[in-house]
């Protein structure tokens, strides 16, 4: 994880990834499944599902319980970053704005939290989260974190397609 990665994970969840899987394994969290980690989280720590998803998912590879990118549930992951020197509030409406992006793959907002991170599904039901980190006012890093791909061979593609947008909106905005 780099150490933009881990500032998101601080920024959103309190507390860097392992110190999660310290008090996961804890709690013995090795013999439970990886909906079953989920659900404890979502009951017993204040981490929304997003959340609870991604460190759930995170400790199940870190601990061997499934390999690399992949989930137990046997779909893929991947995350792309860039930086930005710009406004915060701008970069977040430029991205936000949904009718901007490619035709295809053509995203749904599921999630939205102003000028800190949202959610978007796409039609093969795989999703991205893209969150913005403020260094400093008008350094701004943008993280996208894109789940549920289908097929590890889609990541390139996935990748790709993320270096895109962030480089045509870095265009936009002139940044």
């Amino acid at each position: 994880m780099t150490e933009v990665e881990s500032q998101v994970v601080v920024r959103a969840t309190g507390f860097q990834r392992e110190e999660w899987f310290k008090l996961l394994d804890a709690r013995n969290a090795q013999a439970l499944s990886e909906p079953e980690i989920e659900a404890w989280l979502r009951t017993n720590t204040k981490l929304d599902d997003w959340w609870s998803t991604a460190i759930a998912g995170w400790y199940v590879a870190a601990r061997g319980l499934a390999s690399g990118l992949q989930a137990k549930t046997g779909l893929f992951a991947t995350a792309v970053s860039r930086d930005f020197q710009v406004e915060l509030p701008r970069l977040f409406l430029v991205l936000v704005d949904l009718s901007a992006w490619p035709n295809e793959p053509r995203p749904r907002m599921l999630l939205r939290k102003e000028n800190e991170r949202f959610q978007v599904v796409f039609d093969d039901a795989s999703r991205a989260m893209l969150t913005f980190i403020e260094h400093q006012p008008g350094y701004i890093t943008v993280v996208v974190t894109h789940e549920l791909i289908e097929n590890e061979s889609d990541i390139d593609g996935v990748e790709k397609y993320w270096t895109r947008l962030l480089d045509k909106t870095a265009e936009r905005l002139g940044a």
